[in-house]
């Protein structure tokens, strides 16, 4: 299956990625390459790369693709052969980005027709399936990226590349101009759009757990399961991620956020057993390492706490009359399914068994044993 590399894309230093595209058919196959001294994989799913356990200070942009796959399938045609007018598509691009432009919220419903285009092109049992277009479309992604990259390597330190977008801080203000001038080059020349945001802080675990900082305006960014924002779908030991998220923007102990917070429903941790699992147990486990259950307990969802209690028992998963451990819960529990919005904190909630997983996440942050 041919790639094709539109005339556009300008790589010297890193040529060897291209060639990699050019010459590999093997998808379960990716590229190791340092670019801009960061480790990065080059996978027919994308690229990723960036610095562990980084903290950095500095003017520091975020370089972010806007609607970079349909764009890409616009300005190339690569969409997918099987849409018999693809003048459709990118006037839906068009009405988006205007949409987007004047912060209208109908752009979303527009967002995701673009996007499951895309990836349509990848499901063999969709009519618009074409591997071909598919592979075009992901792999002139990250060569402009990494043709992007290789213009600004002289003039900022590359904090993380991924699919769609660079974090990057300017190795001296007075470049700013020049890396300006770059992206707009870029624009130019490859039919791509960009869009900044502006920080002055990062700390970063790793490419997918990061907090972003810009004093002046007091805005915090923050991705992963580590720090990330919850929302009810997803409330799975939030005081953790507020511990570390204070540790690192307020310099607030993490002892402190979990000793001060009253409410109950920021403790709990949410476990969801899957279909292969028969239900869940209340169990200890013996000095040997052997599980004893002692009762089934109903459902296939629990919210679970962490208990001071010595007589309290452990969750397990069950399968074939078997217990099995869960990651993140506690030895000792108890269970509260009901409503624990605004619930007062028991006196047998065990603190120091959040301040110990808020502490050692801190320390992952660090890259600290």
């Amino acid at each position: 299956m041919n790639i094709s590399f539109p005339d556009v894309i300008q790589i010297d230093k890193y040529r060897d990625v291209v060639e990699f595209y050019e010459n590999t058919r093997d998808y379960d196959q990716s590229y190791v390459r340092e670019v801009a001294g960061v480790k990065h994989i080059f996978a027919w799913g994308g690229l990723h790369g960036a610095k562990e356990n980084y903290h950095g200070k500095g003017t520091i942009i975020n370089v972010d693709v806007g609607s970079y796959y349909p764009t890409i399938m616009v300005v190339f045609n690569f969409i997918s052969r099987n849409i018999s007018d693809p003048s459709k598509f990118a006037e839906i691009r068009k009405t988006r980005l205007e949409y987007k432009a004047a912060h209208d919220p109908r752009q979303g419903p527009y967002k995701i027709v673009l996007n499951s285009t895309y990836g349509a092109t990848k499901d063999k049992y969709n009519a618009l399936y074409d591997p071909r277009q598919a592979n075009n479309v992901c792999v002139t992604g990250m060569m402009l990226l990494l043709d992007l990259i290789e213009k600004l390597e002289p003039y900022v330190e590359l904090i993380q590349s991924n699919t769609d977008g660079l974090y990057v801080r300017l190795l001296d203000d007075d470049y700013f101009d020049m890396v300006d001038n770059i992206c707009y080059e870029w624009e130019q020349r490859t039919g791509m759009g960009l869009e900044f945001k502006y920080f002055d802080e990062v700390i970063q675990k790793d490419v997918n757990n990061y907090i972003m900082m810009d004093h002046e305006t007091g805005y915090v960014k923050t991705k992963g399961a580590y720090v990330k924002s919850q929302n009810n779908l997803d409330y799975d030991l939030p005081i953790i991620n507020q511990a570390i998220v204070n540790y690192f923007t307020k310099d607030i102990p993490v002892r402190q956020t979990i000793e001060g917070c009253s409410d109950l429903h920021q403790f709990q941790r949410v476990v969801k057993l899957s279909y292969k699992y028969d239900g869940a147990g209340l169990g200890y486990t013996t000095e040997l390492g052997h599980r004893k259950l002692m009762k089934n307990i109903p459902g296939k969802v629990q919210r679970v706490f962490a208990s001071n209690n010595d007589d309290d028992y452990q969750l397990f998963k069950i399968k074939h009359n078997a217990p099995e451990k869960i990651s993140y819960v506690p030895r000792h529990c108890f269970i509260v399914n009901g409503d624990v919005k605004n619930m007062a904190v028991p006196s047998k909630l065990d603190r120091d068994w959040y301040i110990r997983l808020a502490q050692s996440r801190v320390n992952d942050f660090k890259g600290a044993s």
